[in-house]
């Protein structure tokens, strides 16, 4: 009887189960997981670009919290964070960021974002966070909302 009972449960779950995740399958075939990157550089201006790579998640999260406490702690307060290589982005990772911004407006300073689409901008936009921070496609226009704020940005709200 015990067997009768296993082999149910076995045909009952191969049905029930979902398909393995892509990432599951990536990792069944070996093939490398996307990697995270995350680098500093400067534009004129004393602007900091802090430039992400891979997906934002539980994992990444540290990563990204040290390199931009690094950053304010180190008197910027002028910061960009260019998403161009981001591929995902989690409600905690998109928090940080609202803080930093928040933090760094109570400095004289600003949070802006560069190239900020697909799964993350419909992570903030699901938030409400579009409405509080500035989002920028060229980086000659995230540079320029630092050398005067527009009567229009939302840092001044």
């Amino acid at each position: 009887m015990a067997r009768s009972a296993l082999a149910f449960y076995n045909r009952a779950s191969a049905r029930t189960c979902r398909q393995p995740s892509l990432k599951a399958k990536k990792l069944a075939a070996g093939s490398p997981m996307t990697a995270f990157n995350i680098q500093t550089r400067a534009l004129p201006g004393e602007i900091s670009i802090v430039q992400i790579e891979g997906p934002l998640d539980f994992a990444t999260f540290e990563k990204l919290e040290a390199v931009l406490q690094k950053v304010v702690r180190e008197g910027h307060t002028r910061v960009g964070v260019d998403c161009t290589d981001l591929e995902y982005m989690n409600s905690r990772s998109a928090g940080l960021l609202v803080a930093t911004a928040y933090n760094l407006r109570e400095k004289g300073g600003d949070l802006k974002f560069l190239h900020l689409s697909g799964r993350a901008r419909t992570v903030f936009d699901l938030l409400g966070i579009t409405s509080i921070v500035d989002i920028f496609e060229d980086e000659a226009a995230l540079q320029a909302s630092f050398e005067k704020p527009a009567e229009g940005s939302k840092s001044a709200k």
